[in-house]
């Protein structure tokens, strides 16, 4: 081979392997760059998503502060008439009696941004299995289980104002009433007292209020688990 040929296959076999190079290296610096803009991306969402579940925590410990009133002013509510001190010690004003017999507490924690991750499918760019995991469990268990505990108070809410329909109608017309003093409290804890059926029905509300109160502090336990693995992992 002539010194010549030699000087020319050197030359574009050096210019073949610069641009061989060129191209491997604009892949690398544009993985470089994808992965970046993606770990960028999934810190923004996990902020967003921490901010959010933050504002839940709040609520639920609300919620759960809420609920056991409403427990103890029914359970006080059912006992005998000498404990109307207790009962008036619990209560700000008659209205807080009827919330806890006439009415119910629903679970709507906030969840805009987790279900907007959801829609658009930005919750694939969250790769950890086990936050997945406590997602999943935190929005379609327990979440499930205190939505299903108030549809079971929800049934016994409605027993409960059929009854005194039927058998309380003038007092029940003042239930709603937010001014009724403390003789109103006084003629409910007496018929509660006296009248086992109306007691049972009751009874049976604060039942589900109780699990209502067990699947809030399983929930608010997920959050914070929850909360740790998306601190530690982004």
């Amino acid at each position: 081979m002539s010194p010549k040929i030699k000087k020319y296959l050197f030359q574009y076999s050096f210019e073949f392997i610069v641009i061989v190079l060129g191209i491997s290296l604009s892949f690398v610096l544009e993985d470089i760059r994808q992965k970046n803009e993606l770990k960028k991306l999934s810190k923004e969402l996990v902020d967003n998503l921490i901010n959010e579940l933050d504002n839940v925590t709040i609520y639920c410990k609300e919620r759960e502060r809420i609920i056991k009133k409403d427990i103890e002013i029914a359970r006080l509510i059912r006992s005998s008439p000498e404990h109307i001190d207790s009962l008036l010690a619990v209560t700000k004003t008659p209205f807080d009696s009827y919330l806890a017999v006439f009415n119910y507490r629903g679970f709507k924690p906030p969840n805009a941004f987790y279900s907007s991750m959801i829609s658009d499918g930005s919750i694939k760019y969250i790769e950890s299995k086990e936050i997945k995991k406590l997602l999943d469990e935190l929005q379609n268990w327990w979440s499930y289980f205190i939505n299903e505990n108030i549809n079971d108070e929800v049934i016994y809410q409605r027993k409960i104002i059929d009854y005194f329909i039927d058998h309380h109608p003038e007092f029940y017309m003042r239930s709603e009433n937010s001014e009724e003093d403390v003789a109103y409290l006084i003629a409910l804890q007496k018929i509660f007292y006296e009248e086992p059926k109306a007691s049972a029905i009751l009874m049976s509300k604060a039942s589900s209020m109780k699990f209502k109160v067990f699947g809030l502090n399983k929930y608010l336990l997920t959050l914070e688990k929850l909360k740790e693995h998306l601190k530690e992992n982004y």
